[in-house]
């Protein structure tokens, strides 16, 4: 229940910093202020409360699932769905609150009962490597837009050399990724750990 609060008062004041914030013409730090981006992690507390709860009580796997899928379908209806939820959402900046509040149900839904697609051998790749993938993937990116260029002309094609291109980015940015997990995110978490 006091995380339940507490999300509900980041979202209020994220909100608020971030209308306030955007009408002195700080809109780059009223998206990225850590005022601002709170309600993700109290989502993310109050969401380790509820998985607690369902772990604890051992719920039936099925009403987990149940429960999950009409909350998720009533947030979305009210994003989507009902303009005046919607509205509401949108003019009173609480998008961020709601958002953390899909991702949050979709993690102790998955926590608890994964599907066996998102826990398949090449999403918990994805999941395991994917701060390094966030850190590396511009970059990689942006570098090989030479190879892209040279794609475009030698193909000819526009929505082939585009797939061609998009391969290759996504196949590098794994690559760098899994190298620089290896060689500095894996000895970062011992060393954190150690500490």
């Amino acid at each position: 229940r006091r995380s339940m609060l507490l999300f509900v008062l980041t979202a209020i004041i994220s909100a608020a910093a971030h209308q306030l914030l955007a009408n002195k013409g700080q809109d780059a730090y009223a998206s990225m202020s850590l005022i601002v981006n709170a309600p993700y992690f109290l989502a993310g507390i109050m969401m380790f409360h509820v998985f607690r709860h369902f772990a604890t009580f051992k719920a039936n796997p099925r009403l987990v699932g149940i429960a999950c899928t009409v909350a998720l379908v009533l947030v979305l209806w009210a994003v989507v769905f009902n303009q005046t939820m919607a509205g509401f959402i949108s003019a009173h900046g609480l998008y961020l609150a709601t958002c953390a509040l899909v991702f949050g149900l979709l993690c102790v839904w998955q926590a608890l009962y994964p599907s066996q697609l998102l826990s398949s051998w090449p999403l918990q790749f994805l999941g395991e490597h994917s701060y390094s993938i966030y850190l590396v993937h511009a970059v990689t990116i942006f570098r090989l837009s030479p190879i892209y260029a040279y794609m475009y002309r030698v193909i000819g094609n526009d929505l082939l050399a585009f797939l061609v291109s998009a391969t290759i980015a996504v196949a590098a940015a794994l690559c760098v990724a899994s190298i620089t997990f290896r060689l500095i995110e894996m000895p970062g978490i011992r060393f954190g750990a150690a500490l």
